[in-house]
């Protein structure tokens, strides 16, 4: 019985597993930034992405703390400010990204 088993494992042992052949580490890094393109521009000709709406909140958030806030403040209205140094990391995030 026993050597039953061991002559059933050598023989998957030797089994060609690697009959699927292997792609470079390169080649599927430059499959998968191809269609991280391909993405991207499908994103862009659209115009109604994630980072579309993003650029337009940051900058919304960036005028109304810059220019809205300082302006009415001159004539007595009072207006709370956002918090800027997380929209600040997310711009600076996003822009290296």
């Amino acid at each position: 019985m026993i050597g039953l088993i061991i002559n059933l494992v050598s023989k998957l042992a030797n089994l060609p597993l690697n009959k699927i052949p292997n792609k470079s580490t390169d080649e599927v890094h430059a499959e998968n930034t191809e269609a991280a393109n391909e993405t991207n521009r499908e994103e862009i000709k659209a115009g109604k992405g994630w980072r579309s709406f993003l650029g337009y909140a940051c900058t919304f958030i960036l005028v109304y703390n810059y220019i809205l806030v300082p302006i009415l403040d001159c004539y007595g209205v009072i207006l709370f400010s956002f918090p800027l140094s997380d929209i600040i990391r997310t711009i600076i995030f996003f822009t290296l990204w």
